[in-house]
């Protein structure tokens, strides 16, 4: 009985000595985690300028090419935001994200929606905050987050700026 015993003090203590033995190599492993972080961090930075770049260069393009007839109406982009503006509407994403990117093309471009997206990966204190859920790009009209389409038009008759769209 007295072997049994000392014989599972002894792997019991074998398995301490291990698992602190294997918690004190973790640390630099912590280490390594921390610089992969700031590399990822500096990779989504440099994929935002090359989109924001490529977004200039597309309004360029389009804005040489197109003129407008004297006789039609246009709607601003600007006027849209605007509305939604005042309606309260605040968009939450990163660049990275495909969904945000594609949300924010539909409305115009990054320059376009400035004044109601916030860039998570600029703002990161402020979305840390502000931000009620997980998902990005998360949709918020007067401090709820919208659940239903991210179909703009939907968004538009949400905020009643339907006839800014």
């Amino acid at each position: 009985m007295r072997k049994k015993i000392l014989l599972i003090l002894f792997v019991t203590g074998l398995s301490f000595f291990f698992i602190f033995q294997r918690d004190n190599q973790d640390y630099p492993e912590e280490e390594k985690e921390n610089s992969k972080e700031e590399i990822i961090l500096e990779e989504e930075e440099e994929v935002e300028e090359k989109i924001r770049e490529e977004d200039t260069i597309e309004k360029e393009n389009d804005t040489a090419d197109e003129k407008e007839p004297d006789d039609v109406v246009v709607k601003e982009e600007n006027d849209f935001i605007s509305c939604l503006e005042n309606k309260g509407v605040v968009i939450y994403g990163y660049a990275w994200c495909p969904a945000c990117k594609q949300l924010v093309e539909h409305l115009g471009g990054y320059d376009i929606v400035e004044p109601i997206y916030v860039e998570c990966t600029q703002e990161e204190d402020r979305c840390r905050e502000e931000m009620i859920g997980m998902d990005v790009p998360e949709i918020q009209i007067q401090g709820e987050i919208y659940k239903g389409s991210r179909n703009i038009e939907k968004i538009a008759e949400k905020t009643s700026c339907k006839d800014y769209y």
